[in-house]
């Protein structure tokens, strides 16, 4: 490491630079001895000399450095602080059990959708420095890091031993944000939140994330997570930000002692998975509680509703996760009237209790605006679905419609789940081009947000009859204000499944289907009738016996305005040719040579636009571009062929 000297005398002689400069100045002095009216100027051109010969030499130095040491202080600071976020410490565990434990979580338990799986594997990620490793580098680096207070304000609780150090370097100034985890594999207990409150540092703490996992037959208070409603004296004013994750095993007490809000008037963000911690705040903006693992569902309808009335006027995310108490469907009767959200944008629900989001939405007044994601589960055997339909569907479709947020709503998106026995509904308010033409642009990809997604998992059901779900969801989502519609991939659905379940789209202008000849194959199914995803459109009435088409080149003269094939995989039976020539006849059937209008000369094609894309790998481009556009040019006006 070169020396730095704090003074010329401590330069070592005899040294070249040194020797110059004190004949320099010599000379200078007998300069000033001759010429004593301009001795300013004879210094002024020695200093400027001397400048130049500083810079020539710091260019000199700079270039023999790597980039990113030529990089600015203030530019350094931001790399660190996105290092820091993507990179942080975490605290040493004992490998051994830590591995135990995890295995001896059942699957449910390490998988669960409902779970936060970010959160939860801050408590098993091995022991790391993270970021703090960049300390090490070099001298400038670390004295860098060191002097940045608000990267160690934001690592207290990750190394519990080093603590008391980061608080120190966080300074008197800066925002704090805790995180901590308390496990029976971790090596040092935390204790950095009595540190704070005997230091009077609770009044700068920003954001505080407790995670507590307990072990097998463990019981007792989840100490770690209690103590913030345990220390009611202290200044909470700044806390913006609170998620808690509580863990425990099966066999562990679950009857904990009730306890009293903490007040957090600046609360914004409230997250919450196995263990609701009361609090009070006038400020929050998201509130998310989620039910942990194994745990009876937690939160009663009193302490629900009161957190959402005091909230009313500003929370604008609610996420509810199977977390309402056993017995919400009695306690929704002590609410008095409706909560009003008006300022509520997103709204997640779901629950495996009966009738529990018809009890919950009709407890709620939403906003035309809001964005609903809703997960139900339900059981409609076969036999039954219709009449179960009446029951369950239909009066959940309408809590859910109430707020009118679907409206104007025209685009549906239906896609299989990986839950095998559920189905999911995409409903969103943007209306498509219609007249896009661009193989640039594919109107069925909307960037806006869906108004509403709802999953139904139907547990008497299987994927065979999954159609039935669909078809039954779909009559009560009013199928005819549909115009657009994305059907995805269903396996084992049959053709007269699709065309049942479609029927009731009699509106349609826009179509895609991916994989549309999954469900007849003609290897399997020599003869399947028309193209069943277009069912509705065969008893449409300008396709019935005795009612001409229109013979016009504008929009209304076709069926379709825009049909979209989409093939995800290279077809197994049948090239790309076979592929295209199946596909023409089904939709043939469809527009028969009964209504010979379409097929006369001039007059518009069933299809404005059908746009066909194909997997390159299945494909001789411009041999099957060429015979695609020649086989579905007596359909469509414009064919469009795309290779992905």
């Amino acid at each position: 490491m070169p020396h730095a000297y704090g003074a010329l005398s401590a330069v070592p002689r005899p040294d070249p630079l040194i020797s110059a400069y004190e004949a320099r100045m010599a000379s200078l002095t007998q300069e000033i001895e001759k010429h004593t009216g301009s001795v300013a100027g004879i210094f002024d051109r020695t200093e400027s000399i001397l400048e130049l010969l500083l810079r020539d030499i710091r260019s000199k130095r700079n270039a023999t450095l790597p980039y990113i040491s030529r990089l600015p202080p203030e530019l350094m600071s931001i790399i660190f602080t996105i290092i820091a976020a993507e990179n942080p410490p975490h605290q040493p565990a004992d490998s051994d059990a830590r591995d135990t434990f995890r295995n001896r979580m059942m699957p449910a338990q390490r998988d669960d959708s409902s779970w936060d799986q970010a959160i939860l594997a801050e408590a098993f990620e091995p022991g790391s420095l993270g970021w703090i490793k960049l300390a090490h580098v070099c001298q400038s680096w670390r004295n860098m890091i060191h002097g940045m207070a608000s990267l160690w304000a934001g690592v207290l609780g990750r190394l519990p031993m080093a603590d008391e150090e980061a608080l120190e370097r966080a300074g008197d100034r800066a925002s704090l944000s805790l995180t901590t985890v308390d496990a029976p594999f971790c090596l040092e207990t935390p204790r950095i939140l009595r540190t704070l409150a005997t230091g009077y540092k609770y009044e700068r703490l920003r954001s505080l994330r407790l995670i507590q996992i307990s072990g097998i037959l463990v019981s007792g208070e989840p100490e770690l997570i209690r103590v913030p409603s345990a220390s009611r004296t202290l200044n909470w004013t700044t806390l913006e930000i609170l998620e808690v994750l509580y863990f425990q095993q099966l066999g562990g007490s679950r009857d904990f002692t009730p306890l009293e809000p903490i007040l957090a008037p600046s609360l914004r963000i409230a997250r919450f998975i196995g263990y609701v911690l009361p609090f009070r705040s006038i400020s929050l903006v998201e509130l998310s509680i989620k039910r942990g693992n194994g745990l009876p569902l937690m939160i009663t309808a009193e302490a629900l509703f009161e957190i959402l009335q005091a909230a009313s006027s500003t929370l604008e995310v609610l996420e509810i996760h199977n977390a309402l108490s056993y017995n919400f469907h009695e306690e929704a009767h002590a609410v008095v009237e409706p909560v009003n959200l008006p300022q509520l944008k997103i709204l997640r629900f779901m629950d495996i209790q009966e009738r529990c989001h018809i009890i919950f939405l009709g407890l709620l007044i939403l906003p035309p605006t809001i964005h609903l994601d809703s997960d139900v589960l339900i059981g409609m055997g076969d036999e039954t679905i219709r009449m179960s339909s009446e029951e369950v569907l239909k009066p959940l479709i309408s809590a859910i419609s109430a707020s009118g947020h679907t409206n104007e709503c025209s685009y549906l998106v239906i896609s299989p789940d990986s839950y095998p026995e559920a189905i999911c509904f995409g409903i969103y308010p943007t209306i498509l081009d219609v007249h896009s033409e661009s193989t640039n642009s594919d109107p069925f990809r909307v960037r806006t947000e869906a108004k509403l997604k709802l999953r139904i998992a139907n547990e008497s059901s299987y994927m065979g009859s999954l159609a039935m779900t669909f078809a039954e969801t779909a009559r009560w989502l009013v199928p005819t204000r549909f115009v657009a519609l994305s059907f995805s991939t269903f396996d084992n659905w049959s053709h007269n499944d699709i065309s049942e379940a479609m029927s009731q789209f009699t509106s349609l202008r826009m179509l895609q289907v991916f994989d549309p000849l999954q469900y007849c194959n003609p290897s399997r199914y020599p003869n399947p009738g028309a193209f069943p995803f277009l069912s509705a459109q065969l008893s449409s009435p300008s396709l019935q016996p005795g009612i001409e088409a229109k013979a016009s080149d504008d929009i209304e003269g076709h069926v379709l305005d825009l049909l979209s094939l989409v093939q995800t995989e290279h077809p197994k039976t049948i090239d790309c040719v076979a592929w295209c020539s199946v596909l023409v006849r089904r939709l043939k059937c469809v527009f028969s040579d009964r209504h010979s209008a379409y097929y006369a000369a001039g007059s518009a094609k069933p299809i404005r636009v059908l746009r066909v894309n194909y997997p390159s790998v299945a494909s001789n481009n411009d041999n099957d571009e060429r015979v695609a556009r020649t086989i579905f040019a007596d359909i469509a006006a414009t064919v469009e062929w795309i290779v992905r």
